[in-house]
């Protein structure tokens, strides 16, 4: 009686929380079940479609990460749960407003999920498990449990260990110092205001120290306050290593999947001091422990499966024609001679790869000119045979079948069950999708959604465009709209740092600007028509 007593306080602490400081809603492509449907299938197991599926998001929110996925999907069925009503209030609110049929959301407690709810293909509870009490842990894995189809797959992240370790008695240090502050705002000002303070106190003897709080200060000074309240100040916040997650899940009759950052998985990217060392590992939650000593990791993103799901852990080469393929790398030199030694980088910098023939150079900046767009392994081949006029595409394949999946796993392509539906062609009447369109339309937008999750950073101007491009407006309507706000002191356009006035140049100015903004959109999967 008392712990059920206990429970019920806490949920209020926790309801209370969240109500008054909502945390702020974004997508996470790594949670979509496209990207984890895609784990689940290159480890042997049928998934079901996307567009087909039932999906179950814990902890959702405002909803800004299954928008993206109801949109995508217009068949899937979506659940969305979150214990603060405020959040899902303003869900169902931008659900009205962008006319989104697929998705239930409810303002509930997740522990009284139960079988009305029916089964569901894809779980998804990110930003929850280390923050709820350990029954509540205990019963997010009985959901998962209970709730998933036999090929079901369910994406938890948490805190992990040893990373989080580090920061544990930063965490206590800054919980202990709000304690006198009211409000979460204080509370968020002078838990950073207290690092500050340390870090600059550090006598110069304790170097190490100074380090370890400058690299938290890094962390949350670019995250947002909502995200450091949550996530770094609340009381709960319970850290697990790999192996202990694992056995929690063996204990609710689930297994270990993998991670959802296909490289990290890899003992290849491994520093070459380990690789040896950790090959001689042949149990791979032991490998991945070791693997997250010697990083010290804080945080993993894990995937789950029934006990009874058949996983096949050697990924045969021409496994990569299930999937479509999207670049995660550039050339070093798109000026380059294609039929000699051609050098691609990562994105995000880092790691070099070399072709050396025309052949597989051609398949690799082909696959980079599809920018966003994930495409079929076969249709790359196809159009790249095309390219080349190959009568016989049976090298491209061979060349596809030795390097994507080994390039996938040290991260230079992505992998994906499907593609994404949109274009890159800017039409007479352009249309933004809804959710994109949503988000520039509220007060001080900073970032919209494209389809792919990801966040495009806009500024007042580049989001009023974005939420004028409705696919009724033309481009000369949108400069009318936008020129209008200019002349009424909504906007304000500048050159060289000094307002522009005169109406001829705010009209060449805002045809510039508008053209670049539909540009991005169209690079980054947020125009569909």
């Amino acid at each position: 009686m008392a712990q059920a007593a206990q429970k019920d306080i806490m949920d209020k602490e926790t309801k209370a929380a969240y109500d008054s400081v909502p945390y702020e809603s974004y997508a996470y492509p790594m949670t979509f079940p496209r990207h984890t449907g895609m784990v689940a299938s290159l480890f042997g197991i049928p998934v079901t479609p996307p567009e087909k599926a039932r999906i179950l998001e814990i902890g959702s929110a405002a909803g800004g990460n299954v928008f993206p996925i109801a949109l995508q999907y217009p068949s899937a069925d979506i659940t969305a749960i979150d214990l603060s009503a405020v959040q899902i209030a303003q869900a169902q609110k931008q659900q009205e407003a962008m006319g989104v049929k697929n998705i239930r959301f409810i303002a509930m407690d997740v522990c009284n999920i139960d079988k009305s709810f029916g089964q569901f293909d894809y779980i998804i509870c990110h930003g929850v498990f280390s923050w709820v009490p350990d029954q509540v842990r205990d019963r997010i894995l009985e959901i998962c449990r209970d709730r998933l189809t036999d090929n079901g797959v369910a994406f938890i992240s948490y805190n992990t260990l040893p990373g989080w370790q580090f920061v544990q008695s930063l965490r206590d240090m800054m919980r202990y110092h709000i304690e006198r502050f009211a409000t979460p705002r204080e509370k968020v000002t002078q838990a950073r205001a207290l690092l500050e303070f340390l870090r600059d106190s550090a006598p110069s003897n304790r170097e190490w120290y100074k380090n370890i709080i400058q690299e938290e200060l890094n962390i949350v000074s670019k995250a947002n306050d909502s995200y450091f309240f949550h996530d770094h100040l609340e009381g709960n916040n319970t850290q697990y290593y790999l192996h202990q997650f694992v056995e929690m899940a063996r204990k609710h009759n689930l297994q270990y999947l993998g991670d959802t950052n296909l490289p990290s998985m890899f003992v290849e990217n491994m520093p070459k001091e380990a690789v040896e060392k950790l090959r001689s590992v042949n149990d791979i939650v032991r490998q991945e422990q070791y693997m997250d000593f010697i990083i010290n990791r804080r945080f993993r993103m894990s995937l789950v499966v029934k006990d009874t799901a058949k996983i096949v852990r050697q990924i045969p080469q021409d496994k990569i024609f299930d999937f479509y393929l999207s670049t995660a790398m550039k050339p070093k030199d798109a000026k380059a001679n294609l039929e000699n030694d051609f050098a691609f980088e990562k994105l995000d910098g880092g790691g070099l790869f070399t072709t050396h023939n025309l052949q597989s150079a051609a398949l690799f900046t082909t696959l980079y000119e599809h920018g966003a767009r994930p495409v079929h392994a076969d249709a790359l081949i196809k159009e790249v045979a095309k390219k080349l006029a190959m009568t016989d595409d049976t090298p491209l394949r061979k060349i596809l079948s030795d390097y994507a999946i080994k390039l996938a796993l040290h991260g230079y392509i992505n992998l994906s069950t499907d593609t994404i539906s949109f274009t890159k062609e800017i039409s007479a009447k352009p249309e933004i999708y809804p959710l994109a369109r949503y988000q520039a339309q509220q007060p001080s937008v900073k970032i919209v959604t494209s389809l792919n999750g990801s966040a495009l950073p806009v500024d007042a101007i580049g989001g009023r465009v974005i939420a004028c491009a409705d696919g009724k407006n033309t481009l000369d309507d949108i400069v009318r709209i936008i020129t209008q706000d200019i002349k009424t002191g909504k906007l304000q356009i500048q050159q060289n740092g000094k307002p522009i006035l005169n109406d001829a140049e705010i009209k060449q100015a805002l045809e510039t600007v508008i053209r670049n903004v539909l540009g991005k959109c169209a690079d980054n999967a947020l125009l569909v028509a």
